[in-house]
């Protein structure tokens, strides 16, 4: 939605017009999930959306709007008073869904809205500003269905409509430095429900193990089974996702770059290079990028380019090799059309090493260039951004992505000092902040230290880099799942809602976001951000199995989850969720031996554990864990 506002990469200047400036309500809508239902029938979602853009038409001008611009699946409207656009807004929305009255659940096209009264630039027939960019935050915010308003409208609207309001308190939003006081507009007669502000009910340690790369819920005995199975339907079991289609926007992976050397350092260079480059591309919202996790199921494997393109279901696909030779560094780098396996570009890049930077964002410019992606300006300073100017430290920090990658208890433990060794070198480098801070969060919630000083490491190294550059998502993501494993549920959902703002394709904000909504009172909304994490990594990551296979279980689908439960346990042999879940499933059933069984490939996963420690540590407030592991054979 951003980019009706956006200024081309690398676009020469122009001279300045002058523009006018009004104080209008605006009013932004997209369909929820249009690629999903495109996907599964065009011609019929083409036509639905005809309707729907007639129907807008009519009522906007009803109501003394204009229809400012369609795009696609969604709409922008501009209204001369903040009541106008909110009733134009319910009224759209009812008759919207009477529209798709009789039509399947999973067929239904449904809009999220966003209406705010503040200054916006005119020019000719098109409209720009804050006012427009507001609008549209606040649409992402809103559930299908729905409509969030922003403080200004509600204070205009709050005594003059038969509807009641929600309070959601201040969002940060992006591009923006001051938050956005948040509402719901709820149907007529309905109460703003109860939502938790202190500890959640219930508290899980267990769950909140897949925040890092996955989903799971807190509390999820209590949340879960109020999702409709038709929602958890909508999730594929097929391993892996097979042959996703394109995304409706430029979509790319980045496969890791070959390492020329042998040394292992330097595979280790090659593959923290890679992953630092898409996560830079995972915060610019215009494209849709691959996971690292799903890139680096290619690693040192001979492909086809348009099979990994037909895999991944995405467009472009960027391979290279990179090599370090003294103080230079040699990088090949090229951009394929998976489509038709043409190549659309090819570069060669030989340089001092200082200058890597350099030309890491070349690259980038390179690829957005050839993709046609307009960005904003925040965004395009971001790339351009120099991490440190300390270059060991930013190859420490390059090391411990590579290292780091293998997400097991040894990689933890071997990234943190090359983390703190770069931090020596330079103490304001934000990014090896951020990193650090993850691992010693991810440490606690993997149950790789049952120690909680970890939290308070994880806590301290995410306010530094916060400090140091407000806008770095993993500080915010190491924030969501500190204040998560200490229980402090509206933190959690605040942060993790920045983080979902600054990178919206990177695999583990969105599975994180989507575990903050679920536990926080709005579980399809969060079902769709994993959705959109398992999207992100369609070869599949473990953690996001046994997530799934959580919610399966507290929906009471035994099947489904033992099935997710067991393909995440064959996966990653050293993860402990998976088994979990399993034990509980086989002790609810009556089979104490595979219970049991479990219970031993948890102690050689991790012998120091204890059904007193683990209950302790894993799970805070749930009435017989200790005795359930104590009954399947833990010490």
């Amino acid at each position: 939605m951003g980019g009706r506002a956006r200024a081309l990469l690398g676009s020469p200047d122009v001279e300045p017009k002058a523009v006018e400036r009004r104080l209008s309500a605006i009013l932004s809508a997209d369909v929820f999930g249009y690629s999903r239902l495109m996907a599964d029938d065009e011609e019929a979602t083409v036509r639905a959306l005809n309707l729907a853009r007639a129907e807008v038409s009519r009522l906007v001008a009803v109501h003394h709007g204009r229809v400012v611009d369609f795009r696609g699946d969604d709409f922008l409207c501009e209204f001369p008073s903040a009541l106008d656009a909110v009733r134009a807004a319910s009224e759209l929305q009812s008759a919207l869904a009477a529209q798709s009255h009789g039509v399947p659940e999973a067929r239904r096209m449904q809009f999220r809205m966003g209406v705010h009264l503040g200054d916006v630039m005119v020019e000719g027939e098109r409209i720009y500003g804050d006012g427009v960019n507001i609008s549209a935050r606040l649409e992402a915010i809103a559930e299908p269905g729905g409509i969030c308003i922003s403080g200004p409208v509600h204070e205009q609207v709050r005594h003059k409509l038969d509807v009641g309001f929600e309070d959601l308190g201040p969002r940060t939003v992006k591009n923006l430095p001051d938050p956005v006081h948040v509402w719901r507009v709820l149907a007529p007669g309905a109460a703003a429900p109860a939502r938790p502000r202190g500890a959640p009910v219930l508290r899980r340690r267990a769950i909140a193990v897949v925040v890092f790369l996955a989903v799971a819920a807190a509390g999820a005995v209590f949340v879960w089974p109020l999702v409709p199975g038709l929602v958890l339907d909508a999730f594929a079991l097929q391993e892996p996702l097979a042959n996703p289609p394109l995304p409706d926007r430029p979509s790319i992976v980045l496969l890791p770059f070959a390492n020329l050397s042998d040394d292992a350092e330097q595979e280790y260079f090659a593959d923290g290079m890679t992953e630092d480059m898409i996560t830079d591309l995972s915060r610019i919202n215009e494209i849709f990028v691959i996971s690292r996790s799903s890139a680096f199921t290619y690693k040192d494997r001979s492909v086809k380019i348009e099979d990994v393109g037909r895999e991944l279901g995405v467009r472009y696909v960027l391979e290279g090799s990179v090599r370090k030779l003294g103080d230079r560094i040699r990088i090949n780098a090229q951009l394929i059309d998976a489509t038709t396996g043409f190549h659309v570009w090819a570069e060669r890049y030989d340089e001092p090493l200082a200058d890597l930077f350099e030309v890491q964002r070349r690259i980038s410019e390179r690829i957005l260039a050839a993709l046609q992606v307009e960005i904003l300006q925040a965004e395009a300073e971001r790339l351009a951004r120099r991490p440190t100017d300390d270059l060991t430290a930013y190859q420490l920090y390059l090391q411990a992505l590579g290292v780091g990658m293998r997400g097991s208890r040894d990689a933890y433990a071997q990234q943190r000092p090359l983390l703190e060794r770069a931090l020596e070198l330079d103490p304001d480098f934000a990014q090896a902040h951020a990193v650090l801070a993850q691992n010693h969060a991810a440490s606690y919630l993997f149950l790789y230290t049952l120690e909680e000083e970890a939290l308070d490491t994880a806590a301290y190294h995410a306010q530094r880099a916060t400090e140091l550059e407000p806008d770095l998502p993993d500080s915010h993501l190491a924030l969501a799942m500190v204040y998560y494993a200490r229980g402090d549920g509206p933190a959690a959902l605040r942060e993790s809602e920045i983080a979902a703002e600054l990178a919206p394709n990177d695999v583990g904000v969105a599975a994180w976001r989507g575990v903050a909504l679920i536990d926080y009172g709005n579980p399809i909304a969060g079902l769709q951000w994993f959705s959109h994490a398992v999207r992100l990594s369609p070869r599949g990551v473990p953690t996001l199995w046994a997530g799934l296979g959580y919610a399966y279980m507290q929906a009471g689908r035994a099947d489904e989850a033992t099935e997710l439960f067991e393909r995440s346990r064959r996966a990653d042999p050293n993860l402990i969720l998976p088994r979990l879940g399993l034990m509980s499933l086989y002790l609810g059933s009556g089979q104490g031996e595979e219970a049991r069984r479990v219970v031993d490939e948890i102690l050689e996963i991790n012998p120091d554990l204890t059904a007193e420690r683990l209950s302790k540590s894993y799970v805070y407030g749930r009435d017989g864990l200790e005795a359930q592991l104590r009954e399947a054979g833990m010490p």
